[in-house]
């Protein structure tokens, strides 16, 4: 099971979601085609269609 798959079973499932850590939930969002936007200290993620 990779790392991504990991992290997206814990999103899925909602247990401890504040365990999560940002960078990985940053990674899984881009692996899934997610745009991220930088707007000074604001990142906002857009899913591409």
């Amino acid at each position: 099971m990779t790392r991504h798959d990991k992290t997206l079973q814990h999103v899925v499932l909602g247990r401890a979601d504040a365990n999560i850590a940002f960078a990985d939930l940053r990674a899984l969002l881009l692996a899934l085609g997610f745009a991220e936007r930088i707007l000074g200290a604001i990142l906002k993620y857009k899913l591409e269609l």
